[in-house]
C-alpha cells in the first residue's frame, strides 16, 4: 500500500525551520568556531606590545653605547709603571661597589714597546640603566688610564623598561701601563711585529734575526 500525501503548509514551514537550524548548527560548529579560534591565534596585540618594548630597550642601549663610542678617547688617568694590577683592582672594586653583583675576568698582560696592555672583561648588574651609566662614567674617571671597548647591555629580569629594572652589563676594559720605571718584567709576554704573543726571549731572537736579515740585505746592495 502506498501512502502519497502532500505536506501541509504548516509541515513545510516546520521542515524549513528545522533545515535552517541544522544548517546554522553545522555552520556554527564547522565554520564559525574554527574561524574564531584561528583569528584569535592571529591576534597581534601582545606581539606588538613586546616589539614596542624591545624597541624601547634597544633605543636606550643604543644611546648608551653611542655615548661610550663618542667618549672612548677621554680617559686621561695616570699611566702607572708595570705591575699596577693591585691598584687597578682596588679602583674597579670602588667603581662597582654600588652594583648588586660583579665579576672581573683578567687576561694576561702583554707589552708592545714600552706600553703594557691589560685586558679585563667586566660584568656587573646594576639596579637600572641610570646606575649602569654611573658605573661607565666612573670608569672614564678612573685614576689609571684605560680604554672602554665593546659593551653590551640587557635587562636582567625581563622588566618592561631598562630605566626601572635591573640591567646586566658586559664591558671590555683595557688598562695601560708602562715598562718605564718597572722593577720586574719577568713573565710578561710581547706582542711581536706579526701580531703574535711571544716570550721576551723569542722576541729578542726574532729581532736579532730581523736585524741580521736587514744587515745582509744592505751588504748585498
Amino acid at each position: 500500500m502506498k501512502l502519497n500525501r502532500a505536506f501541509t503548509k504548516r509541515e513545510l514551514i516546520l521542515l524549513l525551520i528545522g533545515a535552517a537550524l541544522l544548517i546554522a548548527l553545522f555552520y556554527w560548529r564547522v565554520v564559525y568556531i574554527p574561524l574564531q579560534d584561528e583569528l584569535a591565534s592571529y591576534d597581534t596585540t601582545d606581539v606588538e606590545a613586546q616589539i614596542a618594548q624591545e624597541q624601547a630597550k634597544a633605543e636606550q642601549i643604543k644611546k648608551m653605547q653611542e655615548a661610550v663610542e663618542n667618549n672612548q678617547a677621554i680617559s686621561v688617568g695616570e699611566i702607572a709603571s708595570y705591575d699596577n694590577l693591585t691598584n687597578e683592582i682596588n679602583e674597579l672594586n670602588t667603581i662597582v661597589s654600588g652594583t648588586t653583583s660583579f665579576n672581573f675576568d683578567f687576561k694576561d698582560p702583554y707589552m708592545q714597546g714600552t706600553t703594557v696592555r691589560r685586558d679585563i672583561d667586566l660584568t656587573f648588574t646594576a639596579a637600572n640603566l641610570s646606575a649602569a651609566e654611573s658605573v661607565i662614567s666612573q670608569l672614564y674617571g678612573c685614576k689609571y688610564r684605560l680604554l672602554i671597548g665593546n659593551m653590551t647591555l640587557e635587562d636582567a629580569d625581563g622588566s618592561e623598561s631598562l630605566q626601572n629594572g635591573p640591567v646586566t652589563a658586559d664591558v671590555s676594559v683595557t688598562f695601560f701601563e708602562t715598562t718605564v720605571g718597572a722593577t720586574d718584567l719577568s713573565g710578561l709576554m710581547v706582542l711581536d711585529d706579526s701580531g703574535n704573543l711571544v716570550t721576551q726571549d723569542e722576541y729578542q731572537k726574532e729581532q736579532a734575526a730581523s736585524d741580521a736579515a736587514s744587515s745582509s740585505s744592505s751588504s748585498a746592495d
